[in-house]
């Protein structure tokens, strides 16, 4: 819960200042759930950098984060109701790839899907290490 709070307060502050509606669908999390300060670390900065992405590139006018766990698998999206992009003709940033290496450091994946005039969704998803 506590990552999912913080989750939550980070994507209302950076979309305040970036005067962008926010929508966050985070359920209540098991009490099993639990991440050590390493994964969370990881999981708020590439969450971070897929919200800065939206901000700088999207154009977007609103951002919805999606927080689902199923077993032991977490599961974050970052969808964005902007200009999207052809992921295939762009050239991957730093940002993208900044996500990519961090979910593979914990077990992880990320994906990009978007499309030009339909948004971006960044998912994340990883293991929850066994308590």
């Amino acid at each position: 819960d506590a990552l999912a709070s913080y989750i939550c307060q980070m994507t209302n502050q950076m979309c305040a200042q970036a005067q962008l509606r926010c929508r966050l669908d985070v359920p209540d999390f098991s009490a099993e759930a639990w991440v050590t300060s390493q994964i969370r670390h990881h999981i708020i900065m590439a969450v971070k950098e897929a919200i800065h992405n939206v901000i700088k590139h999207a154009r977007a006018s609103e951002i919805q984060i999606c927080v689902r766990q199923a077993g032991r698998v977490l599961t974050i999206q970052v969808s964005d109701n902007g200009c999207g992009f052809a992921a295939a003709l762009n050239a991957r940033g730093n940002g993208l790839d900044n996500i990519e290496r961090r979910l593979h450091s914990l077990g992880g994946s990320s994906s990009v899907e978007s499309r030009p005039g339909a948004g971006t969704k960044v998912t994340l998803e990883f293991p929850l290490p066994v308590p």
